[in-house]
């Protein structure tokens, strides 16, 4: 993927620096990331669902239509088609949910929807921030920043740079690692052309044109287990 800029820098600016107008209460991490791995299960890995990535325009790159509190806040692609920051965010809104019909105490409910479209935005990196989801997790206060590689765990959201100056958004599922600990490649779900689509897929950490690990960001949506309404 690369940076996508709206032609309006002012507006970009505003947008990327807006805080949500009322902070919804958040979810527990671990049955958030349950339910995110759960959708993003329920996906077809036979190249039902396309990888595409328009060279400009406004389309969200999601399979379906996305709702929030019950109303569309995204058309779906007639042809079911997505790329990487579109079936992420995606993933993210059905994960809210599904996590709020399966829990009595509701999370992240309380957004308007230009609180939707300011985080949608900075998810897909809109403003030329290369952090992307961590960068609207962490202005919107819904996550936790996760420092150390070796703390990702199955369900956090990644974005990362690649050598040859490529990006991917991505949900993590596992580090691969050498003989001696190293780690070698990334193991993650998400919409790729390698994959024809939406699937698992696993690339190379470190070399030439592969993952740099130090451009490798992690979120991990909602709150510790046991803790208040702060990530």
């Amino acid at each position: 993927m690369t940076i996508r800029r709206r032609a309006a820098v002012t507006v970009a600016i505003a947008l990327a620096y807006a805080s949500p107008g009322s902070a919804p209460a958040l979810p527990d991490a671990d049955a958030f990331s349950k339910c995110v791995l759960t959708i993003a299960a329920s996906y077809p890995t036979d190249g039902t669902n396309t990888y595409y990535w328009p060279r400009q325009g406004e389309w969200k790159g999601v399979t379906r239509d996305v709702t929030y509190n019950g109303k569309v806040v995204a058309a779906g692609d007639a042809q079911g088609r997505c790329h990487c920051s579109g079936i992420t965010w995606e993933v993210f809104m059905r994960a809210v949910d599904e996590y709020n019909r399966t829990h009595e105490t509701k999370a992240l409910d309380t957004w308007t929807p230009e609180d939707v479209d300011k985080f949608q935005f900075l998810w897909f990196g809109s403003d030329g921030n290369k952090r992307c989801i961590h960068n609207a997790v962490l202005t919107f206060g819904i996550g936790q920043e996760i420092k150390d590689p070796a703390d990702a765990r199955p369900g956090d959201f990644v974005q990362f740079w690649r050598g040859n100056g490529s990006g991917h958004s991505c949900i993590f599922r596992e580090w691969v690692r050498d003989a001696q600990g190293k780690i070698t490649h990334l193991k993650y779900w998400s919409a790729q052309k390698k994959t024809n689509g939406i699937s698992v897929n696993t690339e190379t950490v470190g070399d030439e044109k592969g993952i740099i690990l130090d451009q490798v960001y992690i979120v991990r949506i909602g709150k510790p287990s046991g803790a208040g309404n702060t990530p």
